[in-house]
């Protein structure tokens, strides 16, 4: 653990590997939270009705984790949740560190939002796959990952240390396939968008507020447990 927290007091950024249907990412998170080490979370979860700025409003009033997870669910932030994610959940993790007054930046993208992304780059106006699929096929981890590391560039750039990122483990493993295929007939393959490096890890490292990451892959966080 203390290897952890030391990477915390650093400029280093710490990103845990996250499977959403097992807790232990999560409970270390909290445990991290608690050590009041960690200045922002950054969590794979978009910014639906402007919850970042509700965040930053409840850490301002000062609510406590009760208060704080019931006003996650009055508004509706979380309400995709899926019910089979691993306690402790997004919502409980964001309500902990608001009591903790840790600012926690939702940086993800919606499907509908990743859709667009691809239509835009592909000059499409058809997916040939069901909507929900975007957002886990090559061409979906893609731009979510492109788009997460701005937000977390954004934000790193006015937080020098204490950053935590909890990310889907499979965003940090490299992908054979993770570019923008041009599947459409009207598409010539010139058009191509070839997204490099393949991996939101890689993606991080060429950022210029991020100095150095400490990557703990989810088969390894038990080993901080």
């Amino acid at each position: 653990m203390e290897r952890l927290l030391e990477c915390l007091r650093s400029m280093s950024l710490l990103a845990l590997g996250d499977v959403h249907s097992n807790n232990n990412a999560r409970t270390l998170t909290q445990r991290l939270i608690e050590s009041g080490e960690v200045k922002v979370l950054f969590i794979e979860w978009p910014n639906f009705n402007q919850l970042n700025e509700a965040i930053e409003l409840m850490i301002l009033e000062g609510l406590d984790q009760s208060q704080a997870s019931m006003a996650l669910r009055q508004g509706q932030y979380f309400a995709t949740l899926s019910k089979s994610d691993a306690s402790p959940s997004l919502l409980e993790l964001t309500a902990i560190a608001i009591s903790h007054r840790v600012k926690v930046a939702a940086c993800d993208l919606s499907a509908d939002q990743a859709l667009s992304r691809i239509f835009q780059l592909r000059q499409i106006e058809e997916y040939d796959a069901p909507k929900d699929t975007v957002l886990f096929d090559d061409e979906g981890l893609a731009v979510r990952d492109d788009y997460a590391v701005t937000q977390i560039d954004k934000y790193s750039k006015l937080i020098s240390n204490g950053r935590l990122i909890l990310w889907g483990d499979n965003h940090f493993k490299d992908y054979e396939n993770r570019y923008l295929k041009p599947r459409h007939h009207l598409l010539e393959p010139s058009k191509r968008f070839d997204v490099l490096p393949n991996n939101l890890l890689k993606k991080l490292k060429t950022t210029r507020s991020i100095f150095d990451i400490l990557y703990i892959p989810n088969t390894q966080i038990n080993m901080y447990l």
